[in-house]
């Protein structure tokens, strides 16, 4: 399966199979620009790692996750 996720003006862009990750934070925009801490927070709740090497977020960020890059069953993934 392949999707395309927006929020908040970032688009993510995946190709999965039973996975269902979630875009769990967003942070950005902060009051203090010199401060670097924004950042976008992936969860995997299922009970299998998730493969998500080679996705993608563009719009507001752009970034492709590097491939091999795999999410644990319960884990995050912060980018």
């Amino acid at each position: 399966m392949h999707a395309k996720l927006f929020l908040a003006g970032v688009f993510l862009t995946a190709s999965f199979a039973a996975a269902t990750p979630v875009l769990n934070e967003i942070h950005y925009n902060n009051d203090d620009n010199t401060v670097f801490n924004e950042f976008v927070e992936i969860h995997n709740p299922d009970d299998v790692a998730v493969d998500v090497g080679n996705w993608s977020l563009a719009g507001g960020v752009r970034f492709t996750i590097p491939p091999g890059t795999s999410i644990p069953p319960g884990g995050y993934l912060v980018i």
